[in-house]
């Protein structure tokens, strides 16, 4: 007898949500599908949202209103550490690959509208941080919201590396800041050392 929230990933990135809004439709009014507009990590914090309002004992009708409104201000930023594997995936050429691998770019993506798109191409590690902390302060991050570092790879040891250096986050009385292993699926298309953060704007 329980009603359902069910947050998904992008409906622009995969099916699913689609597939869940047709099977909601069977359980007469029960069932709600959010479309998160996001992927892993943004997806994440919608639900960490979400759970606060039931938390706070909020109506079915009440938490979708709020989740529906707030989570266009979700920001997911990623720096890719190599083209090799976006080259393996097809969705870059082998030259494009070898020449951006060669100048030490490092792509910056962004979650827009429900799709991954690249925003910037960092040239070097070392501007990684001050790109970071630059988006961090243009799209204001409201740090009273969930928010998260994220990685991917085996070993913790460059995502240490670059938690420690990430001033703008660490440097503050942080007490809701996670860290968190971005998953094999979307993993798998980025590759390892890729680092990133997903929070809501003010």
């Amino acid at each position: 007898g329980d009603k359902v929230i069910v947050i998904t990933l992008s409906s622009k990135l995969s099916g699913t949500y689609n597939s869940a809004y047709l099977a909601s439709q069977k359980f007469d009014g029960k069932v709600y599908v959010v479309d998160s507009l996001n992927a892993t990590a943004g997806e994440r914090l919608l639900c960490l949202y979400t759970l606060d309002l039931i938390k706070q004992g909020l109506s079915f009708e009440e938490i979708i209103q709020k989740v529906e409104s707030i989570k266009s201000k979700i920001v997911v930023i990623g720096i890719l550490d190599t083209l090799e594997y976006l080259k393996k995936g097809g969705r870059i050429s082998s030259t494009t690959a070898f020449v951006g691998n060669l100048l030490l770019i490092k792509p910056a993506l962004q979650v827009v509208n429900g799709e991954i798109k690249t925003i910037a191409k960092i040239k070097g590690t070392k501007k990684i941080n001050e790109f970071i902390n630059t988006k961090l302060e243009e799209n204001n991050i409201d740090l009273s919201m969930p928010h998260s570092l994220v990685y991917t790879g085996t070993s913790d040891e460059r995502a240490i590396e670059f938690i420690n250096s990430n001033n703008y986050i660490i440097n503050q009385d942080d007490k809701n800041v996670s860290v968190n292993i971005i998953g094999s699926t979307i993993g798998s298309h980025l590759g390892p050392n890729v680092f990133g953060v997903a929070f809501f704007e003010k």
